[in-house]
């Protein structure tokens, strides 16, 4: 899935004053920088991170105006639109372009998981069992996370409702 909150050191989650200090930072990176998608993807895993959902997706967007084929904004975007908390910024259908753009130039194991939740999501359990496989197949230290999308998928319909982890819960994840 979407494991922006999970790569971000833990001491830049919340409102801390390391976190507002990096905040800071990328901010004047943005100023200096302003056609660099990379910082606006970086913000918007900052924001991620510190549950400001729809922060995080306008600067998710941003980011791929300016770099359209960033495969981690991408990616992270449709797992934002998949899971957030907040059920308005769902959007699985868009969820699922922008997974499948993701996926097209990058098969690791999280861009996979991000897709088959976007299949899931929008009906296709079937296609999203061969995704989560292939992402299971993938990898050889979260085995125990694939394999809970894998059953979740088979055994859960999903909703506007549907609880996901809270960004940054689950840190051995990514």
């Amino acid at each position: 899935g979407g494991f922006a909150a999970w790569r971000m050191p833990q001491d830049l989650l919340g409102e801390t004053p390391k976190a507002r200090f990096a905040e800071a930072l990328i901010r004047q990176k943005i100023q200096e920088q302003p056609g660099n998608g990379l910082w606006f993807q970086v913000l918007g895993d900052l924001h991620y991170s510190r549950n400001r959902e729809p922060e995080a997706r306008d600067a998710y967007e941003q980011a791929l105006r300016l770099s359209p084929a960033n495969t981690e904004a991408l990616n992270n975007l449709a797992w934002l639109l998949l899971t957030a908390q907040e059920p308005g910024l769902r959007a699985p259908d868009k969820a699922l372009l922008l997974a499948e753009k993701a996926a097209a130039s990058n098969r690791t194991p999280h861009v996979l998981d991000t897709l088959a939740t976007a299949y899931w999501a929008t009906g296709n359990r079937e296609k999203a069992l061969v995704l989560e496989e292939e992402a299971l197949a993938r990898t050889k230290t979260h085995q125990a996370f694939y394999r809970s999308q894998m059953e979740k998928f088979r055994t859960t319909e999903y909703s506007s409702s549907t609880l996901f982890p809270e960004p940054g819960r689950n840190s051995d994840i990514n």
